[in-house]
């Protein structure tokens, strides 16, 4: 079984750290993880509050990659920004969350991670139909490398957001040209109804996706 948590590379120790972290790069997700006796996670490769690319050198890659195959640390996911919107009808948003995208499907292959983790975002009245289309549309222009799945995350889907319904990431895995999976957000899941309280309810939601 592969369990893991979402973790800092910060070189700062923070206070779920027993150690200082012993790298001054993204490396510093691996010592994470172990000590939290993890075998997989997930990682932001910048701040997901601002429009910033990465910045983790081919050195800085090559040992977290290192690392990751030293202590059997892997898979891991990389979540995109809170800024990325798939679903934007606005052109300037809809082109820095292309960008976006593009760096982390690239920077995922540099790190030698599988999976780029990603929500739809919001229609902001462009209608349900037009959001989960904008999203598909940005989707198909990504140049995702070989060994790199986008995984759709679902979302508890208050306001305009889309994806808190198990049909809008069916729509736009079954529209889009990208080989694309899920992420289950448990949480985000249990907010837009699904019933995740009872066994029951956990395998008619899971059947359901």
């Amino acid at each position: 079984m592969r369990v893991g948590a979402h973790v800092s590379m910060s070189s700062s120790k923070v206070s779920s750290d027993e150690e200082t972290p012993p790298h001054n790069n993204v490396a510093n997700a691996v010592f994470r993880q172990v000590a939290f006796g993890g075998n997989c996670g997930q990682i932001f490769t910048t701040s997901p509050q601002v429009w910033r690319d990465p910045d983790i050198s081919d050195e800085e890659a090559e040992l977290f990659r290192e690392e990751t195959a030293g202590e059997l640390a892997g898979p891991w996911v990389i979540h995109s920004s809170y800024l990325v919107n798939l679903c934007t009808p606005k052109d300037g948003l809809r082109q820095k969350s292309l960008d976006s995208m593009q760096t982390e499907v690239d920077m995922a292959e540099k790190l030698g991670i599988e999976y780029v983790n990603v929500h739809l975002g919001a229609h902001t009245g462009a209608g349900e139909q037009q959001g989960l289309d904008n999203a598909v549309s940005v989707l198909d222009e990504l140049d995702i490398p070989d060994g790199v799945t986008v995984l759709i995350e679902s979302d508890a889907g208050s306001g305009t957001k889309m994806g808190g319904d198990f049909a809008h990431l069916g729509y736009v895995l079954e529209e889009s040209e990208q080989d694309l999976d899920v992420c289950l957000d448990t949480a985000h899941a249990f907010a837009a109804g699904y019933d995740l309280s009872t066994a029951d309810g956990v395998d008619e939601t899971f059947e359901e996706l």
